[in-house]
């Protein structure tokens, strides 16, 4: 093999590979927009990327492929079961169900700790999958299990310095909060989010920024029915909400950011 071949593949997948990746990787992302608003359409669609990757992999498998480009399709894998975990999650209706999502949350970590064994970097991978399963330890009546996960993700997210997977981890943690009966507290923590976003020194994205003043109009709204203070409150958060999702072009991703893990 030439040395400029042999540097070609040291780079990473052909573009063939290349195009295939980016393609499953966009089938992924739609998943992640249907999960709440589509969650049964999503877990399919989940289910068929998951097979056409799998079936992908082993054929690079088999064509001698380099451990890095191995060590990629193993990770793409793992975010494929990552999705279909988090889709049946949201879709889970009694014990044995959520035993589906944590199978498949496993069989993500297997292929993710495959990946990291061939030198792929995976810790943004790894904190995703912390916080979806943050929502599962709830779900199950395991709720410190599911905030010290949200606090190993966060920690994951400081380690590769992503401000926003930050952000997104303590939108999770108000979600949480809310749901354990602390909607005060969750109101609190969104409110500060946004005053730090507001300063712009740290910004959030814009489908991040939509999730946390949705969230935080949720959470006044609920906070309004006893306590009529703060219907104004709500009203103006509402229309903060409105405002944002202006900004964000893909009117799926409403649905998915009222809770997003």
């Amino acid at each position: 093999m030439s040395r400029a071949r042999r540097a070609w593949r040291r780079q990473g997948p052909r573009p063939s590979l290349a195009r295939a990746w980016q393609r499953f990787d966009r089938q992924l992302a739609a998943v992640d927009r249907l999960r709440s608003s589509q969650p049964r359409r999503a877990v399919r669609l989940a289910l068929r990327a998951q097979r056409q990757i799998e079936t992908m992999a082993e054929r690079v498998t088999r064509g001698a492929a380099s451990p890095a480009i191995t060590g990629r399709w193993l990770q793409l894998e793992g975010r494929a079961w990552s999705a279909i975990g988090s889709c049946q999650r949201a879709t889970a209706r009694d014990a044995a169900s959520l035993q589906r999502a944590e199978d498949s949350f496993r069989r993500a970590l297997a292929c993710f700790d495959g990946a990291h064994e061939l030198a792929v970097d995976i810790e943004d991978d790894w904190a995703r999958l912390s916080q979806r399963l943050a929502y599962l330890r709830f779900d199950q009546g395991h709720s410190d299990e599911g905030f010290a996960l949200l606090r190993d993700a966060s920690r994951g997210h400081r380690r590769q310095h992503r401000t926003d997977g930050r952000f997104r981890t303590l939108i999770d943690r108000a979600v949480l909060l809310g749901r354990a009966g602390g909607m005060a507290r969750a109101v609190r923590l969104l409110e500060r989010l946004l005053a730090v976003h507001s300063r712009g020194r740290q910004r959030m994205r814009d489908d991040t920024h939509l999730a946390a003043v949705h969230n935080l109009a949720h959470g006044l709204v609920e906070l309004a029915d006893s306590d009529p203070a703060q219907v104004a409150r709500a009203l103006l958060s509402l229309r903060a909400a409105i405002a944002a999702h202006a900004h964000v072009d893909d009117a799926e991703s409403v649905g998915r950011n009222l809770n997003h893990a």
